[in-house]
């Protein structure tokens, strides 16, 4: 029986798929891509996953997954979205330049200048934290990470990014696990509820409430199944 608010509520918000192949990613894209779009749009994101493969080959998360199915799962959070092409390969392609020895002007060449810009632009909103900042200053941080973004799609990149990351936060150790966590609190869910995106705002809220105040979300998670389990009661 499940025993976390996550669980609980899945069905309500979905899961985040996990050990996805290229298949899948092109099966979701394609339900949403324009037919005429379909034949540049699918070797778009089948070179850009072939050379994410290659580019994170042998690299490990710290879960113990292959790091590539990281960015894959970022990729589909934004098809689900239905994101276009550029994009869906950008999110593939994330953590290349910052992650391994591929070059950016590399992605340049590959995949265009559009898809290099969107890295490029995920790349430098990575070192972004509201730690030990005031309400007022987060406030601000929040401002200006929407600024630097000079394409809406980075953030939307971002969040997706932060998204499949702080599912499993626990795997930090204790001081960057909570400031992963406030950080995921403060400026990730906030945007992406400005944004319109309200799943992802309760799930970034979700797991970092999970990560910060655990004995209260399980407190929280058994009396969630409880009412579930509890018989409704007849109005007559």
């Amino acid at each position: 029986m499940p025993s976390s608010v996550t669980a609980t509520l899945a069905p309500m918000a979905g899961h985040i798929r996990k050990d996805v192949s290229l298949n899948d990613l092109l099966k979701v894209t394609r339900g949403y891509v324009p037919s005429g779009d379909w034949p540049a749009a699918e070797k778009l994101i089948g070179e850009a996953m072939e050379f994410a493969v290659q580019a994170h080959h042998n690299q490990r998360r710290q879960t113990g997954e292959a790091f590539v199915q990281h960015p894959i799962a970022v990729a589909f959070l934004l098809a689900d979205l239905h994101l276009d092409a550029e994009t869906i390969a950008a999110a593939l392609l994330h953590d290349c330049v910052e992650d391994t020895s591929a070059k950016l002007e590399t992605i340049r060449d590959r995949f265009g200048s559009t898809v290099a810009d969107l890295v490029d632009g995920v790349t430098k909103l990575s070192d972004i934290s509201v730690v030990s900042l005031d309400d007022e200053q987060a406030q601000n941080l929040r401002k200006v990470f929407l600024a630097m973004a000079r394409d809406i799609r980075v953030v939307l990149i971002k969040l997706a990014d932060r998204l499949h990351n702080v599912q499993s936060a626990e795997v930090y150790e204790e001081k960057k696990r909570s400031e992963y966590a406030i950080d995921t609190l403060e400026i990730f869910a906030p945007l992406a509820g400005r944004l319109g995106i309200e799943e992802w705002r309760w799930r970034l809220e979700d797991h970092a409430f999970r990560v910060l105040k655990p004995v209260r979300y399980q407190e929280i998670a058994r009396w969630l199944v409880d009412e579930r389990q509890a018989p409704e009661e007849l109005v007559t």
